[in-house]
């Protein structure tokens, strides 16, 4: 594996949680990605991401050196797929790993680069692979329509359009982004999204913090593109949830993207998962749907 990219953990990257957000973690692999493929001769506008695995292993705080390892996992004409760890410097720890998933959004990938890069391929390490969610799934294929999902009451945000925030200076909204395209703008109740850490039984501030995630894109959307959001809760354990979200474009009623998720509940004093509080499984139990758990594709 080779270094890809270096950063350090800023503190407009640290959430309510206390540490790096998980948007910020994507960045790095992001940039991992970028990286490579400019030694390819390629960029973002002739490649697409599609499908973006991510799983976290341990928390960052503010001015933790990073670095981005990269591998190749395959390569063929239509598909690059990629493995990248972000390590700690100073420790030496795995923070977490990625796959991404690479398609041409113009020409197809030369033989010169795939043969390159097949020669170089490798397995995805045994720490570093997925745990509870699988990368052969079909996230988009079962995904009920926007009449379905509005009619079983999957709704979490109310509609909104894509921002300037979110885009480019070309309009095209920004990979780093994805991630948070579920959880931006007004709940479904009209009450204001911003992340808070709820009060525990015995006095704990527990938050939600992600394990595990992955996205699969079905297409890109704009600035002023009009959006919603719509959850099911798949799995409920003992400290985490497992979740799908889908992302619709309510103008032209088609899937955005599908997006996949494990949380464990995070008790921000003792900086460790606890059991999730009665209060917080009942309002997940409200939107609990097993029948939308991925399924093989």
């Amino acid at each position: 594996m080779k270094v890809t990219h270096e950063s350090s953990v800023t503190p407009e990257q640290i959430d309510h949680l206390g540490h790096m957000n998980v948007r910020f973690y994507g960045v790095n692999a992001r940039a991992g990605t970028l990286a490579l493929l400019a030694g390819l001769g390629r960029s973002a506008n002739d490649t697409r991401l599609d499908d973006i695995y991510t799983r976290h292993f341990t928390e960052q705080t503010e001015g933790a050196a990073l670095q981005v390892h990269t591998a190749i996992l395959g390569a063929s004409p239509t598909r690059i797929t990629l493995y990248h760890e972000l390590h700690n410097v100073e420790t030496n720890v795995v923070a977490a790993s990625f796959v991404h998933g690479l398609a041409p959004a113009t020409r197809r990938f030369g033989h010169e680069i795939v043969d390159g890069l097949e020669a170089d391929a490798i397995t995805i390490p045994a720490h570093g692979a997925p745990r509870s969610i699988s990368l052969d799934a079909d996230l988009l294929g079962p995904a009920p329509s926007l009449e379905q999902a509005i009619d079983q009451g999957l709704a979490v945000r109310l509609p909104r359009e894509i921002s300037a925030a979110e885009c480019g200076s070309s309009g095209a909204h920004l990979d780093a982004y994805l991630s948070s395209m579920s959880w931006l703008g007004l709940r479904s109740d009209g009450r204001a999204s911003e992340p808070t850490l709820i009060a525990g039984p015995n006095g704990e501030k527990i938050g939600f913090a992600v394990m595990e995630n992955r996205i699969v894109v079905n297409r890109r959307v704009r600035l002023g593109d009009s959006i919603q959001a719509f959850e099911a809760v798949v799995r409920i354990a003992d400290k985490a949830t497992h979740r799908v979200q889908w992302v619709y474009d309510v103008v032209r009623r088609d899937l955005v993207h599908a997006q996949e998720s494990v949380s464990v509940a995070f008790d921000t004093l003792s900086r460790r998962a606890i059991s999730i509080p009665a209060s917080m499984r009942a309002e997940d139990e409200k939107r609990l749907a097993p029948s939308h758990l991925p399924v093989m594709a």
